[in-house]
């Protein structure tokens, strides 16, 4: 919690609302002659000394040895190179240098791949050891728009990444991946991504398992173990690329060398604290589909890619320590199931399997060792005791009992219930009615934290909670107790309240009074839950506690209205004849104007709108929509602000979710979800596919991949800021990412308020302290770089507290270079 205000100068209000995407250089900062942040290497004035450069302190290079290198376009035996399908890929000359190209055009009807062996080719008396830190690089050109998904075996990582005009994520799928295409400019250089991981005990090798019933004809076959590889055969690096339908622009997945590095120094990105008192802002994740790792159906001496899921958490705390993060976040709860936290009362919940039961327990004493706070992550569907399967019956749990009731019944499940919103069962097992109408929710939650949080206050910091909405686990009830409720404390007649009425008035144009009325009463309640679990968090564990809650189930983010798929993106004279020539596939997508978008906050108003209903099903009151409004006046319970793509980011869609004194933002990213397996305009099981399961994010490449997190700094000053990754989370550019986390790390979560930069691409938010000074957070969130002097206007002497470095005196203006999406601390004192 922070006492947080908004104040935005209004010569500067017009300048926050549209990213200029002009298509220049895209170069790294550090020319110019102004202070770099994390560039220009020396530099002294730390400690309050003579003023000097900023240090480089998001370089890590000297912890690094080179094991081994492999030329793309020409690799050696070891590294067993193979391409599917066999002979596909090409070596071109791209940029003055030759590179191994995954084309792509139009009659590209299927996914490509290339891969190799990595750890078979080292120096003499080096092999590769399991639980050890490693960095793979992998060169690429970044000349025009492509698109890359990079598989690492030996972490069981899958991840994306794009240049210029491509999308990246995959255009269709499972669901609507929400793609954008903007002009990123292109440097004409190469550039590197990079991986840091720990190879794991036991690995797949080409095809990935989903879960423990491994089978199909790709690789997998029932009742195996698909974790056949270890260390000693090296693993394999998959660079692959989708079928033109789902990544029209790309030119094509291009690779140079790919590096393997040796950590042998650390890695942790060491910063100065923020003073003692100021309260902290706080970067955390959490993981849809990487649990595979440590499955709760495996065995852990057979299946599993660790030998405990101790190793594979501190594998993930290594991560927060190279990133600088400092707190860890934990599903507890994924569907209503378990994830891995003791029961006391069976009949109350379902345990977690016995191999995992403890994990809780042990991440809350990792995290205690490593002085991180800790986020629990729970998606609430009512308690699941007596659950015997589906389609469930009986059972003592509240979420078991299914008490919610749609306004339109049918039965998904074929069985002899008639509360079912989404025709998924996996999304009907369970529900819990917020409005305590039916059952008691509240108390049933609190006991939950009783369970999950109380037990271990004096072990670790308990921020906040996170709890999050899935398909039909908090849906809106129209049963006859909420009916009758709502019409005694809205003082309409008894019995007026009818299923039909309400029919009728949501199917009108305007939608009728009742059914408007009746959606802000269970709002109403909504907020009321919530502000529950913050009375009892504050009274039971921390006073300053706050409750987020992410009301979008979507992992891509919230759609547009409607059922009509876009492709957003600045350039209609392309995408237009592209969205064309798709349709005529039978690719039904369609251009809609970025910067209209983000002018009119369509978005915003998207997210305050329902979901689509197919019928019969009922998503609108599955997952009900965003109630903001609901809570600017709230203390301590923050809707958190879904982000995806820079549309979705603007001034009045983040001042609409910011509550009293707290604003949450998370990055919601596509699944990619067997993206491969969609090629050409077919489906196959991915089980038959040569890779197996696949679940991707995707990034811009360079200094662009933190342009989102900028936005939100620039335009609304979170003091949470969260991702939902679809796999086990990283970072392909981190020294971009390492300089921006420790920059927001180091600002107070205390309100702020926006000056005049001089450049209305670069954002200055002042920060005031009532005994630590005057701190600034400057972001640019422009596509090209900056340089430019800041005239500040607090007086005293001008430090960089991330290195607490001497920068001079506020009297003289000092000159800043910034890279795109770069954020910059500062303090005056």
């Amino acid at each position: 919690m922070r006492n947080t205000g908004l104040v935005v100068a209004a010569a500067v209000v017009a300048a926050l609302s549209v990213i200029v995407l002009a298509a220049c250089d895209g170069g790294s900062g550090g020319s110019g002659g102004g202070i770099a942040s994390g560039g220009g290497g020396g530099g002294g004035g730390g400690g309050g000394g003579p003023p000097g450069p900023i240090p480089d302190y998001a370089d890590y290079s000297s912890a690094l040895t080179l094991l081994e290198e492999i030329d793309a376009t020409a690799p050696p035996a070891a590294a067993a190179f193979s391409d599917y399908p066999a002979g596909t890929s090409q070596v071109q000359t791209i940029l003055g240098r030759q590179a191994r190209v995954l084309t792509n055009n139009s009659s590209n009807n299927t996914y490509k791949y290339f891969t190799v062996t990595m750890g078979k080719n080292l120096p003499s008396g080096k092999s590769l050891q399991a639980g050890k830190e490693y960095v793979i690089t992998i060169e690429f050109p970044d000349d025009t728009d492509r698109s890359w998904f990079i598989l690492n075996r030996g972490c069981e990582t899958a991840r994306g990444f794009c240049t210029g005009q491509a999308v990246g994520d995959q255009v269709g799928g499972w669901v609507n991946s929400l793609p954008e295409s903007i002009k990123v400019p292109v440097s004409g250089t190469w550039k590197t991504w990079t991986q840091y991981f720990s190879l794991h005990h036991r690995y797949p090798g080409l095809w990935q398992p989903r879960d423990v019933n491994f089978e199909g004809s790709g690789g997998g076959t029932a009742g195996t173990n698909a974790r056949t590889q270890t260390p000693a055969n090296g693993f394999q690096l998959i660079v692959m690329h989708l079928d033109y339908r789902q990544a029209p622009l790309s030119a094509g997945a291009a690779v140079g060398k790919i590096r393997l590095y040796e950590v042998t120094g650390s890695m942790a990105l060491n910063t100065q604290p923020l003073p003692a008192g100021l309260p902290k802002r706080h970067v955390f994740w959490r993981e849809e589909m990487s649990d595979s790792v440590v499955s709760y159906a495996g065995s852990p001496g057979t299946h599993w890619g660790t030998p405990t899921d101790e190793e594979w958490y501190s594998y993930k705390m290594r991560l927060m320590k190279f990133l600088g993060l400092k707190t860890f976040a934990k599903d507890l709860l994924e569907f209503g199931h378990n994830q891995g936290w003791k029961v006391n009362d069976t009949n109350w919940w379902v345990p977690a399997n016995s191999n995992m039961e403890n994990r809780w327990a042990e991440i809350v004493a990792m995290c205690k060792t490593n002085g991180f706070d800790l986020i629990p992550y729970y998606e609430y569907a009512g308690s699941t005791g007596g659950w015997m399967g589906n389609p469930p019956s009986g059972g003592t749990g509240i979420g078991v009992q299914r008490k919610c009731e749609p306004l339109y019944q049918w039965d998904a499940l074929g069985g002899s219930v008639q509360n079912e919103y989404t025709g998924f069962s996996w999304c009907e097992n369970f529900s819990a009615d917020i409005t305590e109408c039916t059952t008691g929710t509240l108390a049933d939650a609190k006991k939950l934290l009783d369970e999950t949080v109380l037990k271990y206050k004096t072990d670790v910091a308990f921020p906040a909670l996170w709890f999050r909405a899935r398909p039909s686990s908090i849906p809106m009830s129209f049963s006859q107790p909420c009916r009758t409720k709502f019409e005694q404390e809205t003082g309409k007649a008894a019995g007026s309240c009818t299923i039909a009425a309400l029919k009728t008035a949501q199917a009108a144009s305007p939608q009728g009074a009742l059914y408007t009325e009746y959606c802000n009463w269970w709002f109403g309640k909504r907020r009321a839950f919530l502000t529950g679990l913050r009375d009892y968090l504050r009274a039971q564990v921390n006073a300053q506690g706050d409750v987020l809650y992410t009301w979008d189930n979507t992992e891509p983010g919230w759609t547009f209205p409607g059922t009509s798929k876009y492709i957003i993106n600045d350039d209609n004279a392309t995408w237009g004849p592209i969205c064309s020539s798709l349709q005529g596939m039978g690719h039904w997508w369609f251009t809609k104007d970025q910067a209209t978008v983000i002018n009119t906050d369509e978005y915003l108003a998207g997210m305050k709108q329902p979901q689509a209903d197919y019928s019969p099903t009922e998503w609108s009151h599955s997952v009900p929509w965003a109630d903001p409004q609901n809570y600017t006046s709230t203390d301590g319970v923050a809707l958190t602000h879904t982000m995806n793509r820079v549309f979705s980011v603007t001034q009045a869609s983040t001042a609409a979710f910011r509550s009293a004194n707290d604003l949450a933002v998370i990055r919601h990213y596509c699944l990619n979800e067997d993206a491969h397996a969609f090629a050409g305009g077919t489906t196959t099981n991915w089980q038959d596919t040569k890779l197996g399961y696949l679940a991707a994010d995707v990034e811009h490449a360079g200094a662009h991949s933190m342009l989102l997190e900028a936005r939100a700094v620039a335009l609304g000053d979170p003091n949470y800021l969260g991702y939902c990754s679809s796999n086990t989370w990283n970072h392909g550019f981190p020294v971009h990412a390492r300089k921006f986390y420790a920059n927001f790390l180091a600002l107070p979560a205390l309100p702020s308020v926006v000056e005049s930069s001089g450049d209305p691409e670069v954002v200055l938010r002042r920060i005031s302290t009532p005994s630590n000074g005057t701190y600034y957070a400057v972001v640019n969130i422009g596509m090209t770089s900056k340089t430019l002097n800041l005239n500040l206007s607090a007086v005293g002497t001008i430090y960089h507290p991330v290195t607490n470095t001497n920068l001079g005196a506020s009297s003289t203006a000092l000159s800043v270079t910034l890279e795109p999406g770069e954020l910059l601390a500062l303090v005056v004192k």
